[in-house]
């Protein structure tokens, strides 16, 4: 039966960790518009929320029985714990990494929780324990935890139904993701052989096989173990779900390898899994692939630890490619570490493609301006230089050091000094990164459009740059620039703030340029001039050589003719303009809008399509007998 949404008010009567649980487990929001609670909020109100079970207690006994019911409610604190042997990683490109608890555990332990807790509250909560199993096939990725859970604690009471269910001879169940999972997780053999027997049986079902594969890194390792056991045997390498399984397992980046380098992988990775004795001898060979199963061996053990040995080969090894290795090796662990900071300021500059990926792996850190600068000098000359610092680090797969990272790295870390060291080399940005660039120089005032700008029109908001800051020579340069979300970012902050000459002979040197929505807008900026320095630069446009310029300032005196402004200083640039010795057609449709012989367009005569006094006579045909 399905329960209704939870409910904020529902909890009063617990306490307030237990209370916080709640509202992420039910995925109340905070009363603001998708804010909701989070691992954070938890931490805040719970004593050691990292390390200790709340469903251990009697509070929280209570607090399962009200969200999860009775069916569910006794195995919780089990299945809690339990998540705390798990790999750590979530997603497409996971590893079968394990680490001490963190906040990542206790955030994936909330995040699978919640999904459990929607799952029974649409009816899987009231269902029996043997039900759990036969339906999950109707609500897959949800449950596996929870099913684990029961088979620990079943002690065999639930293995005839899941033989069953494999078989495809039960009357309700199905085979699911989850139960497939749920074997997995299993300590016991004989559900791993159940697993096998379904891979063997697949044959030409390539889904049910990738299934059962991209479960495999989020299982024990002893299932890990027998299964990699038994593609060997049955040289299932072969099916192109174990080529993505295996190359997504070990971060291999490959597309079509051969099927004896698959096997060979998998062959080490066999022998080592839950017997690393050997795997200082993997560490030391000339071979990168034996040094990468290594660190993976450790790291499905401890992360922490495989990380410090590939730290060790990042600042022992005289071999530039193992150090890449071991430095793409630390990323797909997503932890970072202190000490490369040091060694990054040593030793930026020497070798490219090194820099790239310690500087993937650096903590969140401040550069100091001095290897903010030598990075920049890095990243301007990478595209030109990067051919040079090329890697090969497996036979299928190189790498390139390019500026793209470098400069990602450069503008989200900046703080305001080192933003302005890059303003003058505005142009030597790629283009994306003008715009990451100008977005955190003026977060509040950048503009990614012309319509976004002309809506920031309406806020009223100054800004006091001095005459020579360096956010207004930032500005002209973005005004200048034939990027639009610069270029309206340029308009938005000259809109916003004093203009001084040499801003105005910015705006009318922009008015050669023929861009509507440009033009319109410097347009704009001038008759909101006060009178003095409106004449000056309109009486400049109008005497241009540049006939774009010259136009832009018929525009002007058209604008103020409309609005009844400077009625005497319009009539006597008009006059001046009549007489000068050509004019051209475009010229002459803004100096006929002062003209009161001007002849007025409308209907009657197609908007000067027709000269009546030059019509053709009307043919009649003649009829002939």
């Amino acid at each position: 039966m399905k329960k209704p949404d939870v409910d904020r008010f529902e909890f009063r009567a617990f306490s307030e960790p237990y209370r916080v649980l709640a509202k992420i487990l039910g995925r109340i929001d905070k009363g603001e518009r998708r804010s909701y609670y989070t691992a954070s909020d938890y931490m805040a109100v719970s004593e050691d929320a990292i390390n200790n079970n709340p469903w251990r207690t009697e509070e929280g006994m209570r607090l399962g029985m009200q969200l999860f019911g009775i069916m569910q409610a006794p195995y919780l604190a089990d299945m809690w714990d339990f998540m705390d042997t798990l790999p750590y990683q979530k997603g497409y490109n996971r590893k079968a990494f394990r680490s001490v608890k963190t906040i990542d555990t206790l955030r994936n332990k909330l995040q699978s929780f919640t999904q459990f807790l929607s799952l029974s509250r649409k009816g899987f909560g009231g269902l029996t324990l043997h039900e759990q199993f036969q339906y999950s096939t109707y609500f897959p990725h949800g449950n596996s935890y929870f099913l684990a859970t029961l088979l620990h604690n079943g002690h065999g009471m639930f293995d005839e139904l899941l033989d069953d269910i494999l078989q495809n001879e039960d009357d309700i169940g199905g085979v699911s993701s989850d139960i497939i999972k749920a074997l997995l997780l299993s300590e016991e053999e004989k559900h791993w052989e159940m697993v096998a027997k379904l891979l063997l049986a697949a044959q030409r079902q390539e889904g049910l096989r990738q299934t059962i594969l991209e479960s495999l890194d989020e299982s024990g390792l002893g299932a890990l173990k027998y299964m990699i056991s038994v593609v060997l045997e049955n040289d299932l390498a072969r099916f192109s779900s174990v080529n993505r399984a295996v190359s997504t397992w070990f971060g291999l980046n490959w597309e079509t390898p051969k099927k004896s380098v698959i096997n060979r992988v998998l062959e080490m990775a066999q022998s080592l899994i839950l017997n690393v004795k050997e795997v200082d001898t993997y560490l030391k060979s000339k071979d990168n692939l034996e040094v990468l199963v290594g660190l993976w061996s450790i790291a499905i053990l401890d992360v922490d630890t495989a990380n410090r040995k590939a730290l060790d080969i990042v600042f022992e090894s005289e071999d530039r490619h193992k150090k890449i290795l071991a430095l793409y090796f630390i990323s797909n662990t997503d932890r970072t570490n202190d000490l490369l900071v040091d060694y990054f300021q040593k030793e930026l500059g020497k070798d490219y493609a090194v820099d790239h990926w310690v500087a993937v792996n650096l903590p969140p850190t401040t550069l100091d301006n001095e290897t903010f600068e030598k990075l920049f000098n890095v990243a301007k000359t990478a595209e030109d230089k990067g051919k040079s610092f090329e890697s090969k680090i497996f036979s299928w797969w190189s790498f390139t050091p390019s500026s793209y990272y470098f400069y990602q790295f450069l503008i989200n870390g900046a703080t305001e000094q080192q933003l302005e060291l890059v303003a003058n080399d505005l142009e030597v940005l790629p283009t994306e990164f003008r715009e990451s660039y100008i977005r955190k120089v003026f977060p509040k005032h950048y503009s990614y459009s012309f319509y976004n700008y002309e809506q920031k029109l309406k806020e009223k908001e100054r800004l006091n740059f001095d005459q020579y800051s360096w956010k207004r020579a930032l500005a002209r340069k973005a005004i200048y620039n034939r990027n639009e979300l610069l270029m309206s970012t340029g308009l938005n902050l000259f809109s916003k703030m004093h203009l001084y000459d040499a801003d105005l002979d910015i705006v009318e040197d922009l008015l050669r340029r023929k861009h509507k929505g440009l033009r319109t807008a410097l347009i704009q900026l001038l008759l909101q001039l006060p009178v003095d320095s409106l004449r000056t630069h309109t009486t400049n446009l109008v005497s241009s050589k540049s006939i774009d310029q010259r136009l832009a300032g018929l525009e002007v005196l058209t604008l103020l003719h409309d609005a009844n402004r400077q009625s005497n200083y319009v009539e006597e640039q008009i006059h001046m303009y009549n007489e000068r010795p050509k004019i051209t057609k475009n010229e002459q449709v803004y100096l006929d809008k002062f003209s009161d012989t001007a002849e007025e367009f409308n209907f009657s005569n197609g908007f000067g399509a027709i000269d009546y006094d030059n019509l053709t006579p009307l043919y009649i045909p003649k009829i002939t007998v």
